[in-house]
């Protein structure tokens, strides 16, 4: 039988040998840079945004704020991962590394928030 003709099941794969020692674990170790970075992005975009926001509804600046605040952490975590693997990049690539990380999160969450902005402030408008 040809290979290309072999019954295979490609979703339930043979099982494959695994080595019995679980793989090394280190922390994490962020320069700087990387914390300049973080208190950056989390004082000029996640306060900006919430108090933005609070302006129109009290509730969803909180949630605004504390929605970006997770994502802002979760990004930055990403970044630090990507970063552990490749310390010898400088300052400017590390920063760009955060930010990459941060933008399709921070188009996500703006979108959501500029949304229900928006709701809010028409269902004021034909309110009345």
């Amino acid at each position: 039988m040809s290979h290309l003709g072999a019954r295979r099941n490609l979703f339930n794969p043979s099982p494959v040998s695994r080595p019995l020692s679980k793989p090394v674990r280190h922390a994490l170790r962020p320069l700087k840079a990387d914390l300049v970075w973080l208190m950056m992005m989390v004082t000029l975009l996640l306060i900006v945004a919430a108090v933005t926001v609070w302006l129109v509804d009290a509730t969803l600046g909180l949630l605004v704020g504390m929605g970006g605040l997770l994502v802002l952490l979760e990004s930055w975590f990403t970044g630090l991962g990507y970063l552990e693997r490749r310390p010898q990049l400088p300052t400017r690539d590390r920063w760009s590394i955060h930010f990459a990380a941060l933008v399709p999160w921070m188009i996500g969450l703006g979108l959501a928030a500029l949304l229900m902005t928006s709701l809010f402030l028409l269902s004021d408008w034909l309110g009345g």
